[in-house]
């Protein structure tokens, strides 16, 4: 491999490869994170519902406030959930790491070989972009998939 090549190939690697796998990796940390956030929110809110509602069952002072708390504490659980659901946090998480780990499977090529060189370095490209091709087509599979049905579908 030439020094154009090589000069080549190290800029692609970090200026795209590297680069774009460093998003990646952050981006799916944020999705993550707001995952584990969403679901530790949940469960307090669920613990704070089912104690909520024991105190509303038992005589006590106030007994209609808490009555109020057992009644709109589940749904506030519930729309935390149907935000989970809409954002698919997890879910996006997994894809933006799948191709992190695709894009760091992408070795750059060691050739010494000057004829083999060309060949090489455009079947590196090659497969960089196609993980790249991959991760977008993935976009588009998230964004049709049917919704579930409603209440008032039949």
């Amino acid at each position: 491999m030439n020094e154009r090549e090589r000069q080549f190939v190290e800029l692609y690697r970090q200026a795209r490869v590297e680069d774009q796998r460093g998003y990646y990796d952050r981006t799916a940390g944020r999705y993550e994170g707001a995952h584990r956030q969403l679901l530790l929110v949940s469960a307090i809110l669920f613990g704070v519902s089912s104690t909520v509602a024991l105190i509303s069952g038992i005589d006590v002072p106030g007994k209609q406030v808490w009555a109020v708390f057992a009644a709109v504490l589940p749904a506030v659980t519930t729309a935390i959930a149907a935000y989970e659901g809409l954002f698919s946090f997890e879910r996006v998480a997994k894809l933006y790491r799948d191709a992190a780990r695709n894009l760091r499977r992408a070795q750059p090529p060691l050739i010494d070989d000057a004829a083999a060189a060309d060949a090489a370095v455009a079947t590196y490209v090659a497969e960089v972009e196609r993980i790249f091709e991959r991760e977008r087509g993935q976009w588009g599979q998230l964004g049709s998939e049917p919704a579930p049905p409603t209440a008032g579908d039949h």
